[in-house]
């Protein structure tokens, strides 16, 4: 059940034809933004956002996102939120992302998704998996040494899972897409 006290989703955006990288530097200067990165797949940016409660969520959404489309940054998005009961939320982790990331779109059989993403966050690469709402039933952010690795992972792992009927992987583009602590 979700808690009043937070609230957390990802953002898909459609840069269109600006300068994503220069999107990517603007949506980690937000304190809420604890990810974004450039994609390859339909999508040229996600973007990990928390937020103390409905409220913040919306009005980050509504002036800092939307204040993008206004200038002319980005041309569209669409929002995940996430559904979660237990753990916690994708934080800030120091330093440039491995060589080998990518965020894993993964849909389910019927039934809850929990069981799958305490099974997906047992594997090693997996960062961090959430349940959202939306045209998938999770998604997932790897990190790993090497594309071969990352191959492994998603094939081997992921893929193999029963549950799992459908993977939408997407590769992370550009390396310095996250927020260094301090």
């Amino acid at each position: 059940m979700l808690t009043t006290d937070y609230m957390a989703g990802y953002v898909l955006i459609d840069v269109g034809h600006g300068d994503v990288q220069r999107v990517v530097e603007r949506l980690l200067q937000h304190p809420n933004v604890h990810r974004a990165h450039a994609l390859l797949g339909p999508n040229d940016i996600i973007a990990f956002i928390e937020a103390d409660g409905w409220g913040e969520f919306i009005t980050i959404l509504d002036r800092y996102v939307r204040g993008l489309i206004d200038d002319r940054q980005i041309r569209q998005t669409e929002t995940r939120l996430v559904v979660q009961s237990t753990g916690t939320g994708l934080k800030r982790a120091a330093g440039p992302t491995p060589p080998a990331s990518a965020w894993v779109f993964i849909d389910v059989g019927v039934g809850d998704p929990e069981p799958v993403i305490r099974k997906l966050e047992a594997i090693d690469g997996v960062v961090r998996a959430h349940g959202v709402i939306g045209p998938n039933d999770i998604i997932a952010y790897l990190e790993c040494h090497d594309s071969d690795e990352l191959m492994r992972v998603v094939d081997d792992q992921i893929r193999a899972l029963p549950e799992v009927v459908r993977t939408d992987t997407r590769l992370v583009l550009m390396r310095h897409a996250r927020r260094t602590s301090g």
